[in-house]
């Protein structure tokens, strides 16, 4: 039972959890939270973490906001490169299960967290994201079960992994991952420069299976199962297997954007409360150069509104091309 958030300062730091429990029932400020309320904030390079699990018994939300909640599992703050992550099990805390390179807003700037890796760990329950990145390079996340985050008092938080807006992880892989079942999206980028999405798994996630917004470079979602998305699960909103593009041009404009969805299966995502659902959605507001390459991809959809759908409403695309 720990009481207070514990720091690791010291590079080369190994934490061998030989499948200990922790249970943290820290109570978070109602005033001015800070990530420094998670149970372990990492200050320091080369650390591993493996063979734990850890528990949240604490103040779930603070405020009544989607984002109130500052407490993680684990916070790796600015800076701090190469941290690994392995078999670790963090559930019911009021942010994330694990949380690199973003600290809530609370300070502005920060150095990039190099080379991340969350392997085999199960990182559920959690309000905002099982995983998330904020100001990463070369982060991986590998053969993790990302499952049922969020919740239906803060509709706008539950995620799989979370890229977080406007942090831009850098070179991101995401494979091998079951991302199911979350209020909100199974993987999900709001930023990001390059990136792989490959061989995941994202079932019932309510509004988007996979979800890759506002990003530059090259990216790569091949291999995916989306499936059982159903939008009765979320009234008033339509549903998205895949979702790719941008919205409003944030973060794209003039820079070279490609896209290769290939060989994903998607299956059953369906309409029935006529909101709308797709399997592909391309929203090409803001994109200017690169290309869309679509293929070789199954969609097995009882009502859809559209298999592929390219929608721009605020600029033309410019040189893009299937």
């Amino acid at each position: 039972l720990v009481s207070e958030p514990l720091n690791i300062t010291v590079n080369g730091t190994n934490i061998l959890g030989n499948n200990a429990r922790i249970v943290f029932n820290w109570e978070q400020a109602a005033v001015s939270p800070s990530t420094a309320d998670s149970l372990w904030n990492v200050d320091a390079d080369l650390v591993v973490i493996k063979d734990i699990r850890l528990q949240y018994t604490g103040t779930f939300n603070v405020g009544g906001a989607d984002y109130g909640g500052f407490v993680s599992g684990i916070q790796v703050n600015f800076g701090s490169d190469d941290f690994y992550a392995d078999n670790v099990t963090a559930f019911g805390f009021n942010r994330c299960g694990i949380n690199i390179g973003y600290d809530g807003g609370v300070t502005s700037g920060g150095t990039y967290c190099k080379r991340p890796t969350i392997h085999n760990c199960h990182l559920y329950e959690n309000r905002v994201a099982g995983v998330s990145f904020g100001k990463t390079e070369d982060g991986s996340v590998i053969n993790c079960v990302l499952e049922y985050n969020g919740s239906n008092t803060s509709a706008g938080t539950g995620y799989g992994f979370a890229g977080w807006s406007g942090e831009n992880p850098k070179n991101t892989v995401l494979e091998g991952n079951r991302a199911n079942y979350n209020w909100r999206k199974g993987l999900d980028f709001h930023s990001g420069e390059n990136g792989v999405v490959t061989n995941n798994i994202c079932s019932g996630n309510a509004v988007y299976g996979i979800y890759v917004e506002d990003v530059t470079g090259n990216w790569t979602i091949s291999s995916n199962t989306i499936n059982d998305m159903n939008d009765d699960n979320v009234g008033n909103l339509a549903i998205y297997g895949i979702y790719i593009g941008s919205a409003d041009g944030q973060g794209t404009g003039n820079v070279f954007t490609s896209y290769v969805i290939d060989g994903n299966v998607i299956d059953g995502v369906d309409n029935t409360d006529g909101n709308g659902a797709f399997s592909i959605f391309a929203q090409s507001a803001g994109l200017a150069k690169g290309n869309i390459v679509i293929s070789n991809n199954i969609c097995r959809s009882n009502i859809i509104d559209g298999f592929y759908r390219g929608s721009s409403t605020a600029t033309n695309i410019g040189d893009y091309y299937d």
